[in-house]
């Protein structure tokens, strides 16, 4: 009597439903990932409305909607506060890594830029 071993050519279905499950969950991974980091109409991302007080998400966003460097009293002028209030936030988004500050010798005072 002879033993007949079933031999299969190609993959077990199920393991082809596990692989391309997980290239779907990777690609969905990613996708979330990088719409996290993606700068909205307003100037921020996801994350930084979730994340920033209302203040320095103001802030943030005027900065970046205006595109370019502003002196620290423009943003001052912009925004309900006197210039030491503005001068808070725009040094904690600066500890934050979100805004850059440098002082402006001709013109004696600071500018202001958002990063990213």
């Amino acid at each position: 009597m002879g033993v007949f071993h079933h031999t299969q050519s190609g993959m077990d279905p199920w393991m082809l439903v596990v692989i391309l499950g997980g290239g779907f969950l990777l690609i969905i991974a990613f996708i979330m990932i990088t719409r996290r980091n993606e700068i909205g109409s307003n100037g921020l991302t996801r994350l930084e409305k979730k994340s920033l007080p209302r203040e320095q998400r103001e802030v943030l966003s005027m900065l970046r909607q205006h595109g370019g460097e502003m002196f620290q009293t423009e943003v001052a002028d912009n925004i309900a506060g006197d210039i030491s209030y503005v001068v808070e936030i725009l040094i904690e988004l600066e500890k934050k890594t979100k805004i850059k500050r440098y002082w402006e010798v001709e013109k004696g005072a600071y500018l202001v830029c958002a990063t990213g």
